[in-house]
Formats: structure tokens, C-alpha cells, sequence
């Protein structure tokens, strides 16, 4: 029987050391028929060898709450189809080849309370964690309809090609506890209603382009554990 008979399927969970081949699933990517599986609440496919792009036929799943994607092979944009899963609760896209923009969109997704889309690091031979070439990922603006996720209490869009400024938005975000925007291409002044995010524990803006001073309302942010502004 083919896994996307399984309708009645409610969690699809693969990863290593879990060996998926042609003697085996052969799961080498995530075709249109996963929308026949409308009982999903989860999917889980990390570190897997996924091939392709995320297929516009997600959007069917409208009772899918947890996405999590880690492949160095998984390619395409952001699919705007997936910003219609409005139950979607934790959305985990990372060490990915996927590139473009994060749609607008993005904002629709009212019950998310963990976001991270991070891009994939290229580091230099031998492999360094100091030292590393580029990033491959999301680029342009982090829209600011981010603002609308007022639930969310992780964001994390480290490593990608983003440029633009920090959207003075985030500060909607009462509930966030970590932030983490590091290793981008992002610009101009970090904004002042950042003090507004009072329940952070962690703020990573470092290794971008940001520039003047820091505003002295970092100082209401009294939960504060973590402050990375370096390399900028």
C-alpha cells in the first residue's frame, strides 16, 4: 500500500537514522498526494535527502498544525499556498536550499507560536563554525505583517539573504520570548518599540548591517538573558 493511501493518518514523523531508499518508502520528495492525507496534524521530515519543493497542494491540510522541514535538497519558494493553513501552530523550515521572498501572507498564520525559516550555511574547507563563505535562503524584507503573529514566542530567520530593516511590527509581539535574526543582510536602526517585547529572553541581531545607536528601550526589556549586536 502507498503511504498516501493512509488517510487516516494523523503524524508522519521521518528521520535519521531512519533509512528511506527504494527498497523502503522511497520518500526522495513531497509529491501533491500528501494532500490526500487531510487528517494530519504533524509533519516531520528532518534530515532527510527531500528532493524539490514544497507542492502548492499543502493547503489541504486543513487541520495540519506542526510543519517541520530540514534538507539540504529541498529547493523553491515559500509556497504562498501555505499561508492559507491557518491552524498551523509551529512552522520549522531549516538548513534548506529554498530561496525568494517570505510572502506577505505570512501574517495569516495567526496561530503560529513557533516560526523559524533559516537559510542554509556554506562554511569554508576544513569546516569552521567561525568561518563560513555564505548563506542560502529567503531574501528581501521581512514583511512586516509578522506583526500580526501576536502569539508567537519564537521567531527565528537566521541565515538567509534578508535586507531591509527590522520591522518596528515585531514590537506587536508581547508574547515573544526569542528572537533571532542573525546573519543576514538587514539594515538601518534597530527600532525603538523593541522594548515593547517585554517578555524576551534572547535577542540575536548580529552579523548584519545595522547601524546606529542602541536605543535605550533595550533597557524595559528586564527578562533579557541574551544580547547579541555584534558584527554589525
Amino acid at each position: 500500500k502507498e503511504l498516501w493511501e493512509l488517510t487516516s493518518l494523523e503524524s508522519l514523523i521521518l528521520s535519521n537514522p531512519v533509512h528511506i531508499g527504494s527498497s523502503s518508502l522511497g520518500l526522495r520528495e513531497i509529491p501533491s498526494e500528501v494532500a490526500q492525507l487531510t487528517k494530519l496534524t504533524t509533519i516531520s521530515l528532518l534530515n532527510l535527502k527531500i528532493e524539490g519543493s514544497i507542492p502548492s497542494s499543502i493547503k489541504a491540510l486543513s487541520v495540519l498544525e506542526n510543519l517541520f522541514l530540514s534538507s539540504a535538497s529541498l529547493t523553491g519558494t515559500f509556497p504562498a499556498e501555505l499561508c492559507s493553513v491557518t491552524t498551523l501552530k509551529h512552522l520549522y523550515i531549516s538548513g534548506t536550499t529554498m530561496s525568494g521572498t517570505i510572502p506577505s501572507d505570512i501574517g495569516n498564520l495567526s496561530s503560529l507560536t513557533n516560526l523559524q525559516l533559516s537559510g542554509f550555511r556554506l562554511y569554508t574547507m576544513p569546516m569552521r563554525r567561525d568561518m563560513y563563505l555564505h548563506s542560502i535562503g529567503f531574501d528581501g524584507a521581512i514583511p512586516s505583517e509578522v506583526g500580526k503573529l501576536t502569539n508567537l514566542g519564537f521567531l527565528a530567520m537566521g541565515d538567509n539573504i534578508l535586507s531591509g530593516a527590522v520591522p518596528s511590527e515585531l514590537g506587536q509581539l508581547t508574547h515573544l520570548t526569542s528572537l533571532r535574526l542573525s546573519n543576514n543582510k538587514l539594515t538601518k536602526s534597530i527600532p525603538t518599540n523593541i522594548g515593547q517585547t517585554m517578555a524576551l529572553t534572547v535577542l540575536d541581531i548580529s552579523a548584519n548591517s545595522i547601524t546606529g545607536s542602541i536605543p535605550s528601550e533595550i533597557g524595559f526589556l528586564t527578562n533579557l538573558e541574551s544580547l547579541y549586536l555584534n558584527d554589525n
